[in-house]
């Protein structure tokens, strides 16, 4: 077999295995661009998970404060 006869062979078999190449790298750019959108979606939801766990503590600080202002105002009046 001449070295022309090999390269015709081996041609072939390059090309197909650049093709599967090219679909993987296509497929992780894809994966990629997944992971990124999904990342941004999460910290998003963290940060509005944070907004409401601040605001329930805030509102549980005022129920808190007007539950003892009422215990303090039946003990005024029980004496």
């Amino acid at each position: 077999m001449t070295a022309d006869q090999r390269l015709n062979q081996i041609e072939p078999l390059v090309a197909q295995t650049l093709a599967v190449a090219d679909r993987h790298t296509a497929q992780l750019k894809q994966l990629v661009e997944f992971g990124i959108q999904q990342s941004d979606n999460i910290t998003f939801l963290l940060g509005k998970v944070e907004e409401i766990d601040v605001r329930q503590q805030r509102e549980h600080q005022e129920v808190s404060g007007q539950l003892q202002r009422i215990i303090d105002l039946l003990g005024d009046a029980g004496r």
